[in-house]
């Protein structure tokens, strides 16, 4: 009896594991954790372990047969183990898939502090130029800027009545990984153009700077770093800490200790929906 609830209990372990990791994957939590390259892992994890704890579900438990009084096999049939392995692992993990918010607060940008330069990015840099050293426009697609030397600069929509400053200029959708990354030819590409970044509000040292912030990931949300530019203002605005806002502005380059330094000069300021990918990677 005992090795029959054992296996029942492993069986849910692997079986509520299985669950939470196709619930995650499914509903699109997996964007806010993983690197996309490594999603698809978790699909095969969860059916994996879905299929093995069916099958344990249904399988009648090994029956040992051991001798003198003495069998190693105690452990395999404990419902000690069972219970302890079903608590540890599965209701831990359920607990914190319930109670996850799937987003950073403001502690993450205090306790890990945050990026400002792309020399501290990984050295995968747009390419800007062509063969012939020629200036490649930048285009936004899918939150990346990539090159193209036959299409315009791409353009957004103008502001809501929220911002700060009205502005009748055609703005470059970029990211903030964009703005770091940026050699000189993507540079003057937008230089004198307004460009649009989204990420979240970070208040600075001063009324009118603040932190334009982004979470950068390099393999899943537990190496996660805050990434921002600095955004300089004309009046001061406020927002909830972590706010997610859209900023429409002027990139300006300075260089500071031998690297390019960016600051956006806004035009306005207004709050926008959290974008489907949150993480930058």
């Amino acid at each position: 009896m005992q090795a029959k609830v054992s296996n029942v209990l492993n069986a849910c372990t692997l079986v509520g594991l299985g669950a939470v990791f196709l619930s995650f994957y499914w509903s699109g939590r997996i964007d806010q954790y993983l690197n996309p390259a490594f999603r698809p892992l978790v699909l095969v994890s969860g059916l994996l372990m879905l299929i093995i704890g069916v099958t344990c579900l249904f399988r009648h438990p090994v029956q040992h047969h051991c001798s003198d009084g003495h069998c190693d096999h105690q452990h395999a049939k404990s419902v000690f183990w069972g219970l302890a392995s079903f608590g540890v692992v599965c209701v831990s993990v359920f607990a914190g898939s319930a109670l996850s918010r799937d987003a950073f607060d403001q502690r993450i940008v205090t306790n890990r502090g945050s990026i400002e330069d792309g020399k501290s990015l990984p050295d995968l840099r747009v390419p800007t130029a062509d063969s012939s050293g020629n200036a490649l426009h930048p285009v936004a697609f899918n939150g990346s800027a990539v090159s193209q030397n036959t299409q315009p600069l791409p353009l957004l929509s103008r502001p809501s009545t929220a911002s700060v400053h009205d502005s009748a200029n055609q703005e470059v959708a970029l990211e903030v990984t964009d703005l770091l990354r940026a050699d000189e030819p993507f540079r003057n590409a937008i230089a004198g153009k307004n460009v649009a970044v989204v990420g979240q509000f970070v208040r600075g040292s001063t009324a009118t700077a603040f932190r334009l912030t982004r979470m950068f990931v390099w393999c899943c949300a537990a190496d996660a770093r805050p990434i921002h530019v600095t955004v300089n203002v004309s009046a001061p605005v406020d927002f909830p800490a972590m706010q997610w806002v859209k900023v429409v502005g002027k990139a300006e380059y300075s260089t500071r200790n031998g690297h390019p330094h960016i600051v956006v000069v806004a035009e306005s300021v207004s709050p926008v929906a959290p974008p489907k990918q949150a993480m930058l990677y």
